[in-house]
């Protein structure tokens, strides 16, 4: 009993030969593909920062809104929307007035 038979042989062959074609195809049109890829993204981490020993802060754009997330083991998760129009008082300061 042959372990490489012909008839084996033709099959790797076949299947190296479709895998070399796929490799090819990709690594050809590689800006295109990439292009089509990232417009179905919804979600897109834009940035992550520590806080402190356990605590973070993402950034993230989800279907055009740009979410802030804030999130640490006792304090729990809170999502604010950046986009509202209340986001540029609240940025110049205006979160230390409303909580007041």
């Amino acid at each position: 009993m042959d372990v490489l038979s012909p008839d084996r042989l033709l099959t790797i062959a076949a299947f190296l030969a479709v895998l070399l074609g796929v490799w090819l195809y990709v690594r050809l049109n590689r800006a295109p593909i990439a292009q089509r890829l990232k417009q179905r993204r919804r979600l897109e981490v834009a940035e992550v920062q520590g806080l402190g020993s356990h605590a973070r802060a993402v950034l993230l754009n989800v279907d055009g809104a740009r979410l802030l997330i804030v999130t640490g083991p006792r304090s729990g998760t809170a999502i604010h929307a950046l986009d509202d129009a209340e986001a540029p008082a609240l940025c110049e300061g205006g979160l230390a007035e409303r909580t007041q």
